[in-house]
């Protein structure tokens, strides 16, 4: 597991780019890191909101967002369909 800030700056060293506070805003949404969104009971525990994220979280986060270059473009995509 890796808290949630080394998490983004990982992210954004892998990408060599700053991340937008948008772009973080929709990735707390997608990783269930935002008090507003509501986990099902049903979901692995990793979507608790703990601070950190998982290999599991991030495995899902890229089976549904991937491929690693366009993840952030597809989730900013995908969250604009649902404002």
């Amino acid at each position: 597991m890796v808290k949630w800030d080394e998490f983004l700056q990982a992210l954004m060293r892998s990408l060599m780019y700053p991340l937008t506070q948008q772009q973080v805003d929709r990735l707390r949404q997608v990783l269930g890191k935002q008090t507003k969104w509501k986990p099902r009971s049903d979901l692995h525990s990793d979507f608790s909101g703990s601070g950190v994220v998982s290999l599991f979280q991030y495995d899902q986060f890229m089976k549904g967002f991937g491929p690693f270059s366009s993840c952030l473009a597809n989730v900013s995509t995908t969250g604009a369909n649902k404002d």
